[in-house]
């Protein structure tokens, strides 16, 4: 649902990412003028948010396919008790 919202309008998903992205590059100037941080820390810093986010993408798939696969079965069973009857 919210997917087919951005797909249907493509300039404001582009005006959206581009935000995005330039919000990133003033975080990393920010993170390197006013805190010191040097640019090989957040390289460390982002491979670590990504494996962190892969890994809630994966539970959150894991757990759809789940609930999935449970209606699914459920149908199927409610198909199989009606044709029983």
């Amino acid at each position: 649902m919210l997917a087919e919202f951005f797909v249907d309008r493509p300039i404001f998903a582009t005006v959206i990412s581009v935000v995005i992205v330039l919000a990133g590059g003033v975080a990393v100037l920010a993170g390197v003028a006013f805190f010191g941080i040097s640019v090989d820390a957040m390289g460390a810093i982002g491979v670590l948010a990504s494996i962190a986010l892969g890994a809630i993408a994966c539970a959150a798939a894991a757990m759809a396919a789940s609930i999935l696969a449970g209606e699914a079965l459920a149908r199927a069973i409610r198909s199989a008790s009606s044709i029983a009857m």
